[in-house]
């Protein structure tokens, strides 16, 4: 969609409707804007506009904070605040979307925290780019961050609470070079942290995640 601020929104919301109306076989499941830094604070009213049109066509807005990754973490914090002022985050109308990788990624360190800030408010959650690898190998594939890291350290804060899993233990497994050091055989574990499938399968109900 066209980013936070943009004057097109609101043609590009009633295009959106029609397509809907018009192919009713269709099923669109996101709408994702993206957040340039410096359009976040006040964007609370567009932000909740924007969920009144998409709701009636079953639609979840996803934003994309868009920051240089030395400011990312900020203006990811300010857009959450945007959510909680306007109530957004209770009924899950929103979601959002982070990078891996690029000019835009939040670094690992930022993430660890955030983690924390996603699950407190049940925050549907979206992880893109520099995500094609299971553990960070900088020497072979250059990533930052492996999905397998990034899901496990989501679920054991969810399970475990960010208390007994801290923004230390989320840092040190998402930063984990060592394939062994998980285990996946009904449940997920990391080290001596430790979540069971039933768990899991309510984490996952209450919080959707995907990569993409």
């Amino acid at each position: 969609g066209a980013p936070l601020g943009s004057p097109s929104r609101s043609v590009e919301l009633a295009s959106l409707k029609k397509l809907c109306a018009a192919r009713p076989e269709l099923k669109i499941v996101s709408y994702e804007l993206k957040a340039p830094a410096g359009r976040i604070d006040g964007a609370r009213k567009e932000i909740a506009e924007t969920c009144d049109k998409l709701a009636p066509l079953g639609i979840r807005l996803f934003i994309e904070p868009e920051a240089p990754s030395e400011t990312m973490a900020a203006e990811t914090t300010m857009l959450l605040g945007e959510l909680d002022a306007a109530d957004m985050t209770h009924p899950r109308r929103v979601g959002l979307k982070l990078r891996g990788s690029g000019p835009t990624a939040v670094d690992k360190a930022a993430l660890a925290v955030l983690l924390e800030d996603i699950v407190m408010r049940s925050l549907p959650f979206k992880a893109t780019a520099g995500l094609h690898h299971p553990l960070v190998e900088t020497q072979r594939y250059d990533n930052a961050l492996g999905f397998m890291g990034l899901v496990t350290a989501l679920r054991l804060t969810q399970v475990l609470g960010a208390e007994e899993f801290d923004a230390q233990a989320r840092l040190a497994c998402l930063s984990e070079l060592q394939p062994e050091a998980f285990e996946f055989d009904g449940g997920a574990a990391w080290r001596q942290f430790r979540a069971d499938l039933p768990e899991l399968e309510e984490a996952m109900a209450a919080l959707p995640f995907t990569i993409g």
